[in-house]
């Protein structure tokens, strides 16, 4: 996995994983956090492909922030759907959100 990382003045590529992907940088493989971070990515796949085929399209972005850069704000339903969520009881949302990475 390689993701590019864009800052102002310096962009590059970071590569995770096993390596071989992006010259002169060594994958993530070596690091500790490494498995953990897998299974976490493996869960979180695992749920969206179940969402996807049970028909569920919901609209969650793992943060709020990541929105300031979307290109589709003209057509997105994200504030209707918070507003949604803001109108739900605490025990509907904990049974109606998904965990996610942030």
């Amino acid at each position: 996995v390689a993701v590019a990382q864009l800052k102002p003045k310096s962009m590059k590529f970071v590569e995770a994983g096993e390596g071989g992907l992006v010259p002169n940088q060594r994958g993530a493989k070596d690091d500790p956090r490494w498995p953990d971070l897998r299974d976490q990515w493996w869960q979180q796949l695992e749920l969206l492909a179940a969402e996807y085929s049970a028909g569920e399209a919901q609209i969650a972005p793992a943060r709020p922030a990541v929105c300031n850069y979307c290109e589709l704000k003209l057509v997105c339903r994200i504030d209707a759907n918070r507003e949604a969520i803001d109108d739900e009881s605490p025990a509907e949302l904990g049974a109606s959100s998904r965990g996610g990475l942030s």
